[in-house]
């Protein structure tokens, strides 16, 4: 799909564009409010993550606002998804109480690399 904008501006099939924001959602920086991502003209979206919660903690992931991941304990992944908007988020049953720092930073979530793509690979 070729995206022409109101000036005459249009978005190339191969477009591609890699952002490193290295975002972290903790306990003590407003965990449950995420930054949002978004490129309106892009039909698929490589996201790597990562999380470390506690018990009674999950890490989410959003896209086009729709839940697409909700994960407990420790880990990492990298994702392929078709939407052009991404949030994450942590939620907590503890208020707050845990503030331990893990490899990832931040006890938390976090966003390390997105890759935003005007056309589908799959």
């Amino acid at each position: 799909m070729t995206w022409i904008f109101k000036h005459g501006y249009t978005i190339p099939e191969d477009k591609e564009e890699r952002i490193e924001p290295h975002w972290r959602s903790g306990y003590r920086n407003r965990m449950d409010r995420s930054k949002t991502w978004e490129r309106y003209w892009a039909e698929e979206i490589e996201i790597t993550w990562k999380w470390s919660v506690g018990p009674g903690d999950r890490a989410e992931l959003y896209v086009n606002d729709k839940l697409v991941e909700s994960k407990t304990g420790v880990g990492e992944e990298t994702m392929t998804v078709y939407g052009s908007v991404v949030q994450a988020r942590m939620v907590t049953d503890e208020k707050g109480k845990k503030t331990a720092i893990d490899k990832y930073g931040i006890y938390g979530c976090g966003i390390d690399s997105l890759v935003f793509r005007a056309t589908k690979t799959k």
